[in-house]
């Protein structure tokens, strides 16, 4: 499929990203759903996080773009758009991933506003997709599929669904 290695590569020219930040957009491209494409993107930003604390990457604001930008592109392309339904827990996580790395950014840069200005089209992305998928499939889709309590206390999927308000 290769979809997010071709928005890698035309995105690579802006700026410098690390390698697992490039992994975890390129799991997209990846054909598994539900349970197990959530362990691929866990373990990846597991990945990405330890790199960071290691690295004490300098380049991470230029990564959480990089992410940001990549879930949106993947809500935009309808042969990733169809897997959306099996992964919606996985996209919510990313989505409270990437509010987690925000407030490390504003504690650590100026141009903090740079990165949060790109968080609200995925918000509205993200939930302009739930609010699809609930709709076409009468309420029945999207499911979350992962059942670790502490997971799903860390996504916080209440506050998602007060969110909704199209639905």
């Amino acid at each position: 499929m290769d979809v997010m290695k071709k928005h890698h590569h035309k995105y690579h020219g802006k700026d410098k990203l690390t390698e697992p930040a490039v992994l975890i957009c390129q799991a997209f491209d990846e054909g598994s759903e539900g349970v197990l494409f959530y362990d691929t993107v866990l373990a990846r930003f597991e990945h990405f996080d330890n790199a960071n604390h290691i690295q004490k990457n300098k380049l991470f604001s230029n990564d959480v773009d990089f992410i940001i930008d990549g879930v949106v592109h993947s809500l935009t392309i309808s042969e990733l758009f169809k897997k959306f339904p099996g992964r919606i827990d996985s996209y919510l996580y990313i989505y409270r991933r990437v509010e987690e790395y925000l407030q490390i950014i504003k504690q650590s840069s100026i141009f903090a506003w740079l990165t949060e200005s790109k968080i609200k089209p995925l918000k509205e992305k993200l939930f302009d997709s739930l609010e699809k998928i609930f709709v076409e499939h009468r309420g029945l889709q999207p499911n979350i599929l992962i059942e670790n309590k502490d997971q799903l206390t860390k996504i916080n999927i209440a506050e998602h669904l007060r969110s909704m308000t199209k639905v």
